[in-house]
């Protein structure tokens, strides 16, 4: 049995139904069961948590009971991590860190390319799941030829300088070329946002608070939008299958999209979430 601590009643973003549906998917709704105390642990082989950073998650998983259950069960633990943890601009995600090391055997798939390195694991390549192909009927061929950015340029964290260099970035491409703006708010449904920049040929895609793609990158692919995203050596590296088939324009300044940003045509997607789930975390727990 397949255990998948995660919050299905988060409504801000995707992720956590994402991870729920993709293992429904790839592995039957009848060997998927939720974690949501110690008490649920007592049939589980594989234990899944979908972001072990999210405070209702670290208030189940987080406390030296739990994690005895699972080592004395002789449980997995695949992770599926979406925040940066080393020199992060939240001090304490390194101290979460710690603690996931008491597990005896776990498996943690992490967002930072430079979180990769030091940990010597792979990315957390969080494409959407196919379910949402078949709830979300968006006509994805009437696209403007222009370019959106739909998400935050104010930061709420006085030590988070991302949102600033953001802002800076996109007035940069102004300069160069015309952006509809929309400014992301709590009100925005996820329906909403995906129908807006389904709207439009290519989505841009800053970088936040880390070294790493986010999930604006995959939810572009998904509407068959593409993704105009801002990248380093590293992510550049890490994505370099993404590079190879087209699924968006990667460049690290503003005159290498310019070169680019004409030679690429919208593709449907062709890769879900259940894919990565198969590709690269099923080999690791057959």
């Amino acid at each position: 049995m397949y255990g998948i601590l995660t919050n299905l009643e988060y409504e801000k973003h995707w992720i956590f139904k994402n991870y729920y549906f993709s293992l429904i998917n790839v592995f039957g709704k009848d060997k998927i069961k939720r974690i949501f105390s110690i008490n649920d642990l007592a049939d589980i082989d594989v234990l899944f948590i979908g972001d072990e950073h999210f405070i209702p998650n670290k208030e189940i998983w987080m406390n030296n009971e739990f994690i005895k259950k699972c080592n004395d069960n002789k449980i997995k633990v695949i992770v599926f991590n979406n925040e940066k943890i080393f020199n992060s601009v939240f001090p304490w995600n390194e101290g979460i860190q710690k603690m996931l090391n008491n597990f005896n055997d776990f498996k943690q798939f992490v967002y930072d390319c430079d979180d990769s390195d030091i940990l010597n694991t792979e990315i957390n390549k969080t494409y959407m799941s196919s379910y949402y192909k078949k709830i979300l009927t968006f006509d994805y061929t009437q696209k403007k030829d222009k370019i959106v950015f739909f998400g935050k340029t104010k930061g709420s964290h006085s030590n988070d300088m991302s949102y600033v260099n953001r802002a800076n970035f996109i007035n940069e491409i102004k300069k160069h070329i015309e952006i509809d703006i929309y400014e992301s708010n709590d009100g925005v449904t996820m329906e909403e946002y995906l129908k807006t920049i389904s709207g439009y040929k290519y989505v841009l895609s800053p970088m936040g608070n880390g070294n790493f793609v986010p999930m604006r990158y995959y939810e572009s692919l998904f509407v068959q939008s593409i993704p105009l995203q801002q990248s380093t050596d590293n992510i550049i590296k890490k994505f370099n299958n993404e590079i190879i088939q087209k699924r968006g324009i990667f460049f690290k300044d503003t005159l290498e999209l310019l070169e680019n940003i004409n030679e690429y045509n919208v593709k449907p997607i062709d890769y879900f979430m259940e894919d990565f789930i198969n590709d690269t975390v099923l080999p690791i727990i057959i």
